[in-house]
């Protein structure tokens, strides 16, 4: 299976995608999220998509969808969502995922696991009480 969900680095979420998602995967990732969601902790997202990581349009929408529909959850407990990518195509799936619907906690894009790492510490002390 191409999808690992590591939650051991909690408060830091961290999805590696390795090929092309299938919507059965995308479904264990959206249940994955919603666990975390429901905890109302505040935590960041890593998605690792160094050895892959394309969507179909479908699986797009759905994550747009999916975003839309939690967005007070999402404002009140994301610190951030960080892609990990070398690749010029995902950065244009992610970009178009964006263009969908504008997520409510910051979002960026990053080439190595090391910039990641720093931009999520800097976005959970943001968060800090």
């Amino acid at each position: 299976m191409p999808l690992d969900l590591d939650d051991s680095r909690w408060p830091v979420l961290v999805a590696t995608l390795s090929g092309e998602a299938i919507d059965e995967e995308m479904d264990e990732y959206f249940a994955w999220m919603d666990r975390w969601l429901e905890t109302g902790e505040p935590h960041a997202v890593v998605l690792d998509f160094r050895a892959g990581g394309a969507n179909t349009a479908k699986q797009r929408r759905r994550i747009a969808a999916w975003i839309k529909q939690r967005s007070g959850q999402l404002a009140a407990t994301r610190a951030g969502v960080v892609c990990v990518t070398e690749s010029h195509v995902v950065r244009g799936i992610v970009t178009a995922i964006r263009w969908l619907i504008r997520p409510p906690y910051p979002w960026t894009v990053t080439s190595t696991m090391a910039q990641a790492n720093v931009w999520v510490a800097e976005r959970l002390r943001e968060r800090a009480p």
